[in-house]
């Protein structure tokens, strides 16, 4: 500013010329722009955080069956006189018997008693194999049998009926697949009955599978409501200013649900490689021949012919080819290529140039040479 003197009077003249009209303008204009794309940028996520962003699957509404489960479970682990064959198996009857119909799991009731009884159930896997074991030995097939399709049903509830915890999923993951690889490992040993019993288990199963992307929305839920409004401000911040696609958004829980991806999708290859095994099998004691091909094994055996899950081209079968009087079935490496039917071992069965086979993880690696 600077005085100037103009006659008797003395007054203040700026040193620059007032700025225009439209500047001031463009400049509120700007100003305004810049407010509302921070209140959108706030807003979008406090908005969408009002809501829940994942929708639980259903599941049964049962838990006190889950209790009753395990109080027998600990029963059958922790007694006083740990009872081994035919005994065991009519103990653990009763325990599968509950599992036929839909439970459901309440992991945040009680957390650590339910931590606790999960512990008791993967027990129960580690001394029923045992048991199983025994029976085999015993020349009690039936009984071995019997366990393992105990177990299976019993691990299969658990992913069928929980509410979306991570380690519940796992455990039951691990207890279904467990009893399915030792029945497959000593199928030989059954009689043609006990394996339709198996058969008919594993078709039920297959029924009431549960697929990845509900136990997604499971493990969501339940993270929601464990971790309430930061889980949802990190995912939607994160979808506002990314805008990444459904399968790219990236969390802290992420590691964890793909790790329960594969894990199903390995157990879905397992049941189906078994199940088409045995309805082969089946199918070559009351025909005297073996089926031609899959579609031969439906529906008088099987509801449908079994997919592949590794297969990247989708709804593809699993590969059955006849040689003579033997058959080769299998699913596709982790490749996602057909190999031509040359199979390793457990420690290589993520490598390329490999399929999968049902003996796979009980290979010795004697065999592969």
């Amino acid at each position: 500013m600077l005085l100037a003197v103009s006659g008797d009077v003395i007054r203040l003249a700026p040193l620059t010329e007032p700025r225009p009209k439209t500047t001031r303008r463009t400049s509120q204009f700007g100003f305004a722009v810049l407010t509302s794309f921070a209140l959108w940028l706030i807003g979008m996520p406090l908005l969408r955080m009002s809501q829940p962003l994942t929708v639980a699957a259903s599941r049964g509404n049962n838990p006190e069956t889950f209790l009753r489960i395990c109080d027998m479970a600990s029963r059958l682990v922790e007694g006083p006189v740990r009872v081994t064959g035919s005994q065991f198996r009519s103990r653990l009857g009763d325990l599968t018997e509950l599992s036929k119909e839909p439970f459901a799991i309440d992991s945040q009731v009680d957390n650590a008693g339910h931590r606790a009884r999960m512990i008791t159930l993967r027990s129960l896997c580690r001394f029923a194999d045992g048991a199983a074991l025994y029976c085999l030995n015993q020349k009690q097939s039936g009984d071995a049998a019997a366990i393992w399709l105990g177990l299976s049903r019993v691990g299969d509830g658990i992913v069928c009926g929980t509410d979306g915890s991570v380690s519940d999923v796992l455990a039951g993951l691990a207890i279904h697949s467990a009893a399915l690889n030792e029945y497959g490992n000593n199928r030989e040993m059954f009689s043609q009955d006990q394996n339709r019993a198996m058969l008919v288990e594993l078709i039920e199963q297959e029924r009431r599978r549960i697929t990845p992307d509900a136990i997604r929305r499971r493990c969501n839920a339940l993270n929601e409501q464990t971790y309430g409004w930061r889980l949802r401000f990190v995912m939607e911040s994160q979808r506002v200013l990314s805008r990444p696609s459904h399968g790219e958004l990236q969390t802290f829980l992420t590691p964890s649900l793909q790790a329960i991806d594969d894990a199903i999708l390995r157990r879905d290859r397992s049941r189906r490689l078994l199940m088409t095994e045995l309805a082969i099998e089946l199918y070559r004691s009351e025909h005297g021949q073996l089926p031609s091909d899959l579609e031969m094994l439906t529906p008088s055996l099987l509801d449908r012919v079994p997919i592949d899950p590794f297969n990247p081209a989708g709804d593809v079968p699993l590969i059955y080819r006849v040689e003579g009087q033997k058959y080769l079935l299998y699913s596709v490496g982790h490749d996602g290529k057909d190999d031509g039917g040359v199979f390793g071992t457990e420690a290589q069965m993520y490598e390329s140039g490999l399929d999968f086979d049902i003996d796979t993880l009980n290979r010795s690696e004697s065999a592969v040479e």
